[in-house]
């Protein structure tokens, strides 16, 4: 079986729960992650899983990276998966070698984890992460200007929260919202203190927008107030609450 992801979230979503949050003989964690998407966006993600030898699935892993996509990568991430009674042989990681050999030559970093599974339909598994330098940049705009996000116009940041508080989509695109209100220091505050921080993300399904929004309510704030503004999740888009405020949105280079 083969399964491809090209949408970063959904390969974050992949790599944190299928190989970060799992015990590894040689272990992955988010830090190489973190490291891969430094300077560069997560481009592809290619699981391969069959009674073939890893060798051989690795192969078919790249073919797929090599077929799916135009923008060489920088940096890919290999994870190797076996059932904990088909354990691997030392031949098979030696024949890895090979492969490695030839992408480093293409100055191509890799990164490499293997993990064993006790409930395990296969008896091997791939699974790639390739990462890339064309970058996502966050821009800004006036709180009230339009904002497009493929190809439908959101006419600022009010018809932003119609939408994601609405639970309907705008011409296919869905909004979805999470945000915290200003702080308040005592009972005027509570009493008149409506303004929130808000942080806006977009999906072609409800399903999609379920999912980012479980992922962005547990990332680490950045820098500002309650800012989530994270190039991974693009398109995503940040406000901080008053009219004066400009929102933040990201945008990759090939829409500038």
């Amino acid at each position: 079986m083969i399964q491809i992801l090209t949408k970063e979230w959904e390969i974050t979503k992949e790599y944190i729960y299928e190989v970060a949050l799992q015990q590894g003989i040689v272990q992955l964690d988010i830090n190489d992650f973190l490291y891969a998407v430094r300077y560069r966006r997560p481009l592809l993600a290619v699981k391969v899983e069959d009674e073939a030898l890893i060798p051989e699935l690795c192969q078919q892993a790249f073919h797929n990276l090599d077929s799916n996509l135009s923008l060489k990568p920088s940096v890919i991430i290999l994870n190797f998966v076996y059932g904990e009674d088909n354990p691997i042989h030392i031949e098979e990681m030696q024949a890895l070698m090979d492969i490695f050999q030839s992408y480093n030559e293409q100055n191509i970093e890799i990164k490499w984890g293997l993990q064993s599974r006790k409930e395990f339909a296969y008896q091997r598994q791939v699974q790639l992460f390739a990462f890339g330098r064309e970058t996502v940049e966050v821009k800004e705009i006036g709180c009230t200007d339009a904002l497009q996000v493929w190809g439908t116009t959101f006419h600022g940041v009010e018809e932003l929260m119609q939408y994601a508080r609405s639970e309907q989509p705008k011409d296919g695109v869905w909004v979805g919202e999470d945000s915290e209100r200003y702080p308040c220091f005592d009972s005027s505050d509570y009493a008149t203190e409506n303004r929130y921080y808000h942080n806006f993300v977009f999906a072609s399904t409800r399903a999609e927008l379920e999912d980012k929004l479980a992922m962005l309510e547990n990332r680490k704030l950045l820098k500002g107030n309650y800012n989530k503004l994270y190039p991974e999740m693009h398109p995503i888009a940040y406000w901080e609450g008053d009219t004066y405020h400009p929102l933040y949105y990201t945008v990759r280079d090939q829409d500038i």
